[in-house]
């Protein structure tokens, strides 16, 4: 059954016109031959989709009708868009509030598909059918002309922007409309200049956007060394891609027109090209040294946490073989966030192995066992990074000069949450009789006051599991080293 639609509504034999008259079938249009998609076969039509053909050129309130097909649900007919994405779309606009007769179709419907992204779907009418259009009339007259055009190069300009970032990269917006002239024919035309102008001003935002991003990756503190690979890889596609849009004849040929025209704004965009030019250069090199640690922190996501402190000396020399070698790295800042990422990595896999569930079930015995491979595995990087700082003093002209509160802070925060756990785990131990999973018994107390001392262990015990529910009630806080209020709820 398609979704909007009864399955008991048959098809009327006669329509409605504007005169709230019949008008027989013979007059109905045939909106089904308008109807393109590519899955579509004639088994899926049945009589009630018909129907809601038919009502829509009848009921004059109906403004939209969408056709799709749903690979879960069928072929769909119906007034609204789909509420999720759809490879491909039929659409029917009412331009009149009449009935659709095969007389007045071209004049009061309008129709079309859409396939994909809707964003990249009216990009490509918008650049193969409107603008050419719009952009070769002068028919109009000059100051509309002028002014409309202005708000379509912006439309168009925001729209590419759009549809590009959506998958991630920079495209500049190039006006076809000065595309046709020569330079110095386009410099004479001040409007025309005024909108290129317009147009290198979106340029130049988009490259500082571009430039800035460092400063906000810089900022997510949480991220580890692939994300910062993965960084560097993108920015490297982006930087290169801008960088080889800036050589476009269409960039260089309205280049030429504005210089021509000396525009204040060549200027800054020919400075900021030239940043475009030395940032891919810098992208390249530092994508290239950090790859080398993409190998050996894939190979630490499948170890145990007992296992990894035997590669962090390894780990070390790479970071080191960076720092001498990189002509763009070896700043004290990068290589403090580096560092500060490669803790990120070991709190993360450390987190992975403990299981908070198992903890708080009774799982004394093994819990104790990962917690304490945590701290040491945390306490073995801490160690090592000291024991490189002072190879390196020895062997290299350069100072091992960084911040190593900033590196190890969240370390230290974690080392201290993991002894917090051992702590859980003891007084589950002493106050809940807790081993591995299962409660020890209570031992027989001999003597007049033995039952009464039983009495009082059990009331304990009671006490200390309520206390220990209201814990794991906020367990999602333990591991997060940022989140401070665990000190709270841990100390109470």
């Amino acid at each position: 059954m398609v979704s909007g639609y009864s399955t008991r509504h048959k098809s009327p034999k006669y329509l409605h016109n504007k005169h709230n008259t019949l008008l027989p079938t013979a007059q109905k249009p045939n909106l089904k031959q308008k109807i393109v998609l590519s899955r579509l076969t004639p088994e899926m039509w049945t009589a009630e989709l018909d129907g809601a053909l038919d009502r829509f050129a009848a009921d004059v309130t109906q403004e939209t009708l969408c056709v799709y097909f749903d690979p879960l649900s069928g072929l769909h007919v119906e007034p609204n868009m789909p509420s999720q994405n759809v490879e491909q779309l039929i659409y029917f606009i009412r331009k009149d509030r009449v009935a659709l007769t095969p007389e007045n179709l071209d004049e009061t419907l309008q129709f079309g598909s859409i396939r994909g992204s809707y964003i990249v779907t009216l990009l490509r009418l918008m650049n193969g059918i409107y603008a050419p259009y719009i952009f070769s009339d002068n028919s109009w007259p000059e100051s509309i002309r002028n002014n409309f055009l202005a708000h379509v190069h912006r439309f168009l300009a925001a729209l590419t922007d759009t549809r590009y970032k959506l998958q991630g990269h920079t495209v500049l917006y190039i006006p076809i409309e000065a595309m046709h002239l020569k330079s110095e024919e386009a410099v004479n035309d001040k409007e025309l200049v005024q909108r290129l102008e317009t147009a290198m001003v979106h340029w130049t935002r988009q490259i500082k956007e571009v430039l800035g991003a460092q400063e906000v990756v810089e900022m997510r503190e949480s991220s580890g060394p692939l994300e910062e690979i993965e960084f560097w890889r993108d920015r490297c596609a982006d930087l290169s891609g801008i960088s080889t849009q800036l050589d476009k004849p269409g960039v260089k040929h309205i280049e030429l027109i504005l210089q021509l025209a000396k525009s204040s704004y060549i200027g800054p965009f020919q400075k900021l090209s030239k940043q475009i030019q030395e940032g891919s250069i810098q992208a390249q090199s530092n994508l290239s040294f950090l790859t080398l640690l993409k190998q050996p922190f894939q190979e630490m996501v499948s170890l145990k946490i007992k296992e990894i402190p035997n590669k962090l000396p390894r780990l070390l020399d790479l970071v080191r073989i960076i720092w001498v070698n990189s002509p763009y790295y070896n700043t004290r800042e990068r290589l403090t966030s580096l560092f500060r990422k490669i803790s990120n990595e070991i709190i993360r896999l450390c987190s992975r192995e403990i299981s908070l569930d198992r903890i708080f079930d009774g799982f004394i015995t093994s819990s104790r066992k990962v917690l304490q491979d945590c701290i040491e595995c945390c306490t073995t990087w801490k160690e090592q990074y000291t024991r490189a700082a002072q190879t390196h003093h020895r062997f290299s002209k350069v100072g091992w000069v960084l911040d190593q509160t900033s590196i190890f802070a969240q370390v230290d925060a974690f080392i201290q949450r993991c002894r917090d756990l051992l702590e859980v785990c003891l007084c589950q131990q002493q106050f809940g009789r807790w081993e591995d999973g299962q409660q020890t018994p209570l031992p027989c107390f001999p003597g007049q006051r033995g039952p009464q001392t039983t009495r009082n262990l059990l009331e304990i015990e009671e006490t200390f599991h309520k206390n220990l529910a209201i814990l794991k009630s906020v367990k999602k806080t333990i591991l997060d080293v940022k989140n401070t209020s665990w000190h709270d709820d841990y100390n109470r």
